[in-house]
């Protein structure tokens, strides 16, 4: 069974969901890094991702999780990314990373305007990636 190499870009209030749903996937998917412009934020997160907050399950193994100021350094080291950034960095973001060869998970909205959506889109089909928004989370 493949195991999925992913980077988390933006750690924010709506990344421990997805840090919930990572740890439970952890036989499908490694979280090579976080990235945040918030060292502490990233730091909480890799904290959280790797079990050690109050009341987390299982985790992923320490000091496998690098934590990043900057994405755009670590694109070349993951196979998917989950973008979790205020809504008006999707654009750039999602580009940088299918540039990169990354497929790309977004929270929404997806895009600001329907041309964005659109090139997002394109971008995707020509990168042969998958772009996926995501608009549910358990709470």
């Amino acid at each position: 069974m493949h195991r999925w190499i992913v980077g988390i870009i933006g750690c924010g209030w709506i990344a421990p969901f997805h840090a919930k749903a990572l740890r439970q996937l952890r036989e499908r998917a490694i979280v090579a890094w976080v990235a945040d412009p918030d060292v502490g934020r990233a730091e909480r997160l890799a904290a959280d991702l790797q079990g050690l907050s109050p009341g987390a399950t299982a985790g992923i193994a320490p000091s496998t999780i690098r934590l990043l100021s900057d994405y755009r350094v670590g694109l070349s080291d993951v196979e998917a990314v989950f973008i979790l950034v205020p809504h008006h960095l999707h654009y750039s973001i999602t580009r940088d990373a299918l540039r990169a060869g990354c497929h790309v998970l977004l929270e929404k909205p997806f895009a600001l305007t329907l041309p964005e959506a659109h090139d997002m889109i394109a971008a995707a089909d020509h990168a042969g990636r998958a772009g996926m928004g995501e608009s549910h989370h358990d709470r």
